[in-house]
């Protein structure tokens, strides 16, 4: 339940990039809320119909993290009225809903535009963080921004991404 003088985000997603066909866009918007759940609780406002998608995902996404948030709660099957006062009184908003994005745009409201559909880069821009209070914040979200926009241009290119555990040096090897 939200408190009146609670600080706290949105993740706002247009529920078309919830499909299993974008289990990967789904996943990015969730890593990025995950990370910045650490400094800002995080509301997730969905229809009941998708959300068996948003835990698969998030159960893939949080797999052998260290769990330090303070939580990323669903809203779902709120009324037209209530997401918009959700929205309205976040401090930050991560959307690919350009509708939503273009509403905070309006307000001068800080947010991320997530952009699965345009196929440019970046994939994630970022919008009014001068008027965010928290400094670390900021700091956070440009870096997972150009980390994510990093890697997805290089999963783009190259149509995979991999990481592999880093093997150990034989004695004779140092750095």
């Amino acid at each position: 339940m939200l408190q009146s003088d609670e600080q706290y985000a949105v993740i706002a997603l247009d529920e078309r990039d919830f499909g299993p066909h974008s289990r990967h866009e789904l996943s990015i918007s969730l890593t990025l809320a995950f990370l910045l759940s650490a400094r800002l609780r995080f509301y997730f406002p969905m229809s009941n119909d998708v959300s068996m998608e948003v835990d698969r995902a998030f159960d893939q996404v949080l797999k052998n993290l260290p769990m330090e948030s303070k939580g990323i709660l669903y809203r779902k099957d709120l009324r037209c009225d209530g997401k918009i006062c959700l929205i309205e009184g976040a401090k930050l908003v991560i959307t690919s809903d350009l509708q939503i994005q273009e509403r905070m745009d309006a307000g001068s409201s800080p947010n991320i535009f997530l952009d699965f559909k345009s196929g440019r880069s970046p994939l994630i821009r970022w919008r009014f963080l001068e008027n965010l209070e928290d400094v670390i914040l900021k700091q956070q979200i440009i870096a997972y921004s150009k980390l994510i926009n990093a890697v997805s241009h290089i999963f783009h290119e190259k149509g995979r991404f991999e990481i592999d555990l880093v093997k150990p040096f034989s004695k004779g090897h140092t750095i």
